[in-house]
């Protein structure tokens, strides 16, 4: 996921560029595989702090909020590389996108009444890994829904703790989080980039004002 990131950063092409913001996206906030397709521009706030969404899929009452926010952290992430890749998508696409239009529209895509096809996060993750040479390990297969799990995995291999994942990722149930987190994952620096954030405060990282 970090290659796909600064695959997206770097990127000059549009669609390559909504393709891996759109994977990272889903990978941050450990969206279910329908999840990303629904997303509108007002639904999403990036700012330097953090970025906010209400995520949209259909485990999720249509007429409430949901909303999450990943908060950026200095000390984990210090070259804002999530913040950099959605960033530079919000601003190439403000063009032609309203706040009613969906989010990882491309230009011939912002019709009304467009919708995507369900299957289009895996398809915009298979573009992805063949841009960053990735392949799935034998007897893997990495789908959309491979970023959620992924997320869960990773976050817990830092050590955050599963009732905030649960939380964040918006699981019903300990028992169905627990279904997807890979408890052999091994954590690496670019785990912590992503979700050190989630780890706890101590007073040591705490500056007064």
């Amino acid at each position: 996921i970090y290659d796909i990131a600064l695959a997206g950063i770097e990127a000059e092409n549009l669609e390559v560029l909504r393709d891996c913001a759109a994977v990272v996206l889903a990978f941050c906030f450990m969206h279910r595989g329908d999840t990303g397709e629904a997303l509108h521009r007002e639904d999403i706030q990036i700012e330097e702090r953090g970025i906010g969404i209400n995520p949209r899929s259909k485990t999720l009452a249509r007429n409430e909020a949901n909303p999450s926010m990943r908060l950026h952290s200095d000390k984990f992430d210090p070259g804002r590389v999530v913040y950099r890749l959605l960033s530079r998508w919000r601003d190439r696409s403000a063009y032609y996108q309203q706040q009613d239009s969906l989010f990882w529209a491309l230009p011939q895509d912002n019709a009304t009444g467009f919708k995507f096809p369900s299957s289009s996060v895996d398809a915009w993750l298979r573009k992805c890994l063949v841009l960053t040479g990735w392949v799935a390990p034998p007897g893997q297969k990495w789908t959309g829904h491979s970023l959620r799990k992924g997320g869960a995995s990773t976050a817990s291999a830092i050590g955050v703790s599963q009732h905030y994942i649960l939380l964040f990722g918006q699981w019903k149930s300990l028992v169905s989080l627990q279904r997807y987190v890979g408890f052999l994952v091994v954590a690496d620096q670019a785990a912590f980039i992503f979700f050190g954030w989630m780890l706890p405060v101590r007073f040591e990282d705490c500056t007064s004002n």
